[in-house]
């Protein structure tokens, strides 16, 4: 929902809600919604070629083929770790070059595994993301047992592999 002075974003498979507003004076709907279409890159409807494409924001519900793989961004056990693993991203991203990314798990009690090739170790990055000062709040680490095993590190039900360079 687009107003005079605020876009109102709703995450439609879970209903969270998210407010962005305007904090210089009032602007027109139609100013704020053209300035929105210029952001987001959606061309006006197009009467040459009859493009009749709507932008997604003023979508009121997904579509048949967003509900189709909405079991990909479907809430899991991990969700709230992941999710404070992406918020501390930007300090981790900013200190190496480190090719991080998701790949399965080698055990069965772990959703996914998160490798990185280069920087912190297994060990250094689970002793970071447990203590402070940016520790995510209530997690827990096991360090790899041998050389060449991977970390876990647990929220509540959420596990996930941490597996970095040996040294």
């Amino acid at each position: 929902m687009v107003t005079r002075k605020a876009l109102l974003l709703r995450h439609l498979p879970t209903g969270a809600r998210l407010e962005i507003r305007e904090n210089v004076g009032g602007v027109a709907l139609r100013d704020m919604q053209m300035l929105l279409e210029d952001e987001v890159r959606v061309s006006r409807q197009n009467e040459e070629t009859q493009d009749r494409r709507q932008p997604v924001w003023t979508q009121g519900q997904m579509t048949r083929s967003e509900s189709a793989m909405a079991h990909h961004w479907a809430p899991t056990a991990t969700t709230n770790l992941r999710s404070a693993l992406l918020t501390r991203a930007n300090l981790w991203w900013s200190a190496s070059r480190h090719q991080a990314h998701l790949v399965p798990a080698r055990r069965s009690s772990a959703e996914r595994c998160l490798r990185w090739t280069a920087g912190s170790t297994t060990s250094e990055m689970g002793v970071l993301l447990t203590e402070e000062p940016v520790k995510i709040p209530g997690a827990r680490f096991t360090p790899p047992s041998i050389l060449y095993d991977v970390g876990l590190i647990q929220l509540n039900e959420g596990v996930l592999e941490l597996k970095g360079p040996l040294s």
